[in-house]
């Protein structure tokens, strides 16, 4: 029992020999957090007098970059007002909620001493348009939606056939190595699940392989540039077994 009694006591005497430290770190940490509260305090009491002193307050906002995003839910993102002093802002805060709208990819916020605040917006880039929950929407390079659209984006690809969207990122890249064509084809059917069909602006239909999709299109590319073949209306040109032959209907009906 005695030999008990006098572990508790070494035990109860180590931990009481802690004591001071943890004291210590407890002080520490307290003072680090009492530093950091009167910091952020005083910078923004700085930040209020160098507004309000010398007349620091946003009279002006300069906003680029902007060409399919709403304008009025842009300014309803930006959340200030003129006469806002220029350092109770955050723009950061601004930043994201700016980024947060569909079309804009990047957004940059930026104070411009002593009154402005200059915002520049940087966009997806629409390549193509779906129908999707029985709206039409823009695509992006990614195949991701964008946000829907009017017939102002007619002019771009449009999608169809059931997985086209999953497949979208796949078929964009097929055009890395030859925009033009991208710039000829008025709609591409994903047929099958499996693989596209490109109709023309000309009428005509070009059918793509399930497998070795590049090679098809750069046999086709040789093609087009030793006998201008993209050039004839409404022709079938089927590439599905392109290793072995290219088939090329001019009499077909593509309509």
């Amino acid at each position: 029992m005695r030999n008990i009694s006098i572990q508790k006591k070494e035990r109860l005497a180590a931990l009481w020999g802690f004591a001071p430290y943890a004291l210590a770190l407890i002080l520490f940490l307290s003072i680090i957090s009492t530093i950091g509260y009167y910091n952020q305090a005083i910078s923004n009491g700085f930040s209020k007098f160098l507004s309000h002193n010398l007349n620091l307050k946003i009279d002006h906002m300069f906003i680029s970059g902007v060409e399919n995003t709403d304008i009025k839910k842009l300014r309803q993102a930006i959340e200030i007002d003129k006469g806002d002093p220029i350092f109770s802002i955050s723009t950061s805060e601004i930043r994201s909620q700016v980024e947060d709208l569909p079309w804009v990819r990047i957004a940059q916020v930026q104070r411009i001493l002593p009154n402005a605040l200059k915002i520049k917006v940087f966009e997806h880039k629409a390549i193509a348009t779906i129908k999707f929950d029985d709206q039409r929407w823009a695509l992006n390079s990614k195949g991701e939606l964008i946000d829907t659209v009017d017939s102002k984006f007619d002019y771009l690809l449009e999608l169809s056939g059931s997985n086209a969207k999953e497949n979208a990122a796949g078929l964009f890249s097929l055009f890395a190595n030859w925009t033009d064509l991208l710039f000829l084809v008025k709609q591409a059917e994903f047929v099958g699940k499996r693989r596209w069909n490109l109709y023309l602006e000309n009428g005509s239909i070009i059918l793509l392989p399930e497998e070795n999709v590049r090679y098809s299109l750069k046999v086709l590319k040789v093609l087009n540039e030793q006998q201008r073949i993209l050039n004839k209306k409404k022709i079938k040109i089927d590439l599905r077994n392109v290793t072995k032959h290219i088939v090329i209907d001019e009499h077909a009906n593509t309509l």
